[in-house]
Order: C-alpha cells, then sequence, then structure tokens
C-alpha cells in the first residue's frame, strides 16, 4: 500500500523541471543552486516544509500536539514494547507489569 502523500512526493519529484513546482518549492529551498541540485531527501524535507505552510492555524496546532506526543513516545521507556505490540497503552501496562517488584503485589 502506497500512501497518498507518498505518491505526491514522487509526482513532485517527476515534475521537478516544471515552472509550477519551482514556484511552490523554491522559498522552502536551501541550497542556492535550485531545486535540481537537490537530492531526494532534500526534496523530501520542501516538499514537507511546503505542506506545512499551507495549514491553517488550527491545523498546525494539532500537528505540533502529534509531534509532541510522538516524541513523548519515543522517549519512554516503554518505546521498544510501543514499535513491537503498535499500542502505546498496550505497551505501557506490559512495561508496568514487568516493573513492579512482585514483594509488592498483593
Amino acid at each position: 500500500m502506497t500512501l497518498p502523500l507518498r505518491c505526491e512526493v514522487n509526482d513532485l519529484w517527476a515534475k521537478r523541471q516544471d515552472d509550477v513546482v519551482h514556484q511552490s518549492l523554491n522559498p522552502f529551498i536551501k541550497s542556492s543552486k535550485g531545486i535540481t541540485s537537490l537530492d531526494r531527501l532534500q526534496f523530501h524535507i520542501a516538499v514537507m516544509q511546503w505542506k506545512c505552510s499551507l495549514l491553517s492555524p488550527d491545523e498546525s496546532e494539532t500537528l505540533r500536539i502529534w509531534i509532541r506526543e510522538q516524541k513523548a513516545l519515543n522517549e519512554s521507556p516503554w518505546a521498544v514494547e510501543t514499535a513491537e505490540y503498535g499500542d502505546s497503552l498496550v505497551a505501557e501496562n506490559r512495561y508496568m507489569q514487568r516493573s513492579v517488584p512482585y514483594p509488592l503485589l498483593p
């Protein structure tokens, strides 16, 4: 399954010579040589910056909250379990169950 955003980035990459793509991405390109000098990763970053600039203030705040949650989740002691089980609550619960010393349990 290919994600819609990935398809859009692939389409823009294929059309990177077009003026429309140049106009959209030029403000987000750090290279003085222009869009044609970008490698795939730099191009992807420029597209993501452009897409984020199109968000409304509410959407932008929702994105910031999501990013903070992801950072906190990835820094949590149960990050490995989250990656394994795919559910942060299940992973946290399993981590806590393993961490509680048995003498403290009734």
